[in-house]
């Protein structure tokens, strides 16, 4: 196992390579996963220059919260008690993955330590009671794990709070597999609900049965859907999918060459097509539709609160693999 220290632009980074040629960045800003290649091809976006990865509406790879998604007028209730919250989506006033200054924002502490064939990184960062306006002083954990002979990257999400608050934290990762337009990429996932948002704010509004081009349940190529009319006012995909089933539920990416099954205990997931315009990346010459974020979440009209002293704890598996290589 290599690892490497570095900083550049006020931020540390550590890049670990181990024994099968899979390759991790990670950063201290938003306890990031910065970059992901796996035998010389990149696995996820990575922005072509670190001054792109800084700016806060970039969340390429960061954690996100406290809250992933989209709060409606940016106001939280919580023991009959509104809690205003940061606005940071236009003129919408809307407060997206956690406000202006979300956790994907922060500079965190960490350190690193090898056990047994595993590199573990634990980032940690205290919040402080009404930060971004979210109610308790919350301590949050994110740990990476690599293993020196395995393809897998185990990811664990853990935060308490001092009193009763929200709590929906995310990996915001984008997969594109080696890819350069996600047109080449399919998915895979036991869902039968999807969640219907507001067609101007995406706020989220109730939870409705899977249609035919929202039925990932046997797999389904972004290139068949993406430009469906009934898909026109997302842009593409950009909705919450809930799984069928609780436990363990696995959401299978495939591309060209590579694929990526990725294992939680989280209720759904956010899939998002990479719709919009956004900055440069050293994955593709393109600037949109490039890859997949696969954002682990709980459901967005379920109930997200958190009791005061109760541990959240979420995990999120990845096992990036060859197509060839697989059984």
């Amino acid at each position: 196992m290599l690892i490497n220290t570095y900083q550049e632009k006020g931020v540390d980074f550590i890049k670990v390579l181990n024994n099968t040629s899979l390759d991790v960045t990670f950063c201290n800003l938003g306890a990031s996963i910065y970059q992901i290649k796996y035998l010389g091809d990149y696995m996820i976006m990575s922005t072509k220059n670190v001054d792109d990865f800084l700016k806060p509406e970039v969340y390429y790879g960061k954690t996100i919260g406290r809250v992933a998604g989209r709060i409606k007028d940016s106001v939280l209730w919580v023991d009959n008690v509104p809690y205003f919250l940061a606005t940071n989506v236009g003129q919408t006033n809307v407060c997206l993955h956690g406000g202006m200054f979300g956790l994907s924002t922060c500079r965190f502490n960490y350190e690193y330590h090898m056990e047994g064939h595993n590199f573990v990184l634990t980032f940690t960062y205290h919040s402080m009671h009404l930060e971004s306006g979210f109610p308790g002083e919350v301590d949050f954990k994110i740990i990476y794990v690599i293993n020196e002979l395995t393809n897998n990257i185990h990811i664990e999400l853990h935060a308490v709070s001092d009193r009763n608050t929200i709590m929906n934290l995310t990996n915001h990762c984008y997969f594109c597999l080696g890819e350069n337009t996600n047109k080449n990429l399919s998915l895979q996932m036991d869902s039968n609900r999807f969640v219907e948002v507001d067609s101007k704010t995406f706020v989220p509004l109730c939870e409705k049965e899977v249609d035919e081009i929202r039925d990932f349940r046997n797999g389904l190529s972004f290139d068949r859907y993406i430009d469906d009319q009934k898909l026109a006012y997302l842009g593409g995909y950009d909705q919450h999918f809930c799984f069928s089933s609780d436990g363990e539920n696995v959401i299978h990416l495939k591309g060209k060459k590579y694929f990526v099954d990725i294992c939680s205990n989280y209720s759904g997931a956010q899939i998002y097509s990479d719709n919009k315009i956004n900055v440069p990346s050293l994955s593709s010459p393109y600037l949109n539709r490039r890859s997949v974020a696969i954002e682990l979440e709980d459901s967005h009209v379920s109930d997200r609160s958190l009791k005061a002293n109760v541990p959240y704890s979420r995990y999120i598996d990845l096992c990036f693999g060859l197509n060839s290589n697989r059984g």
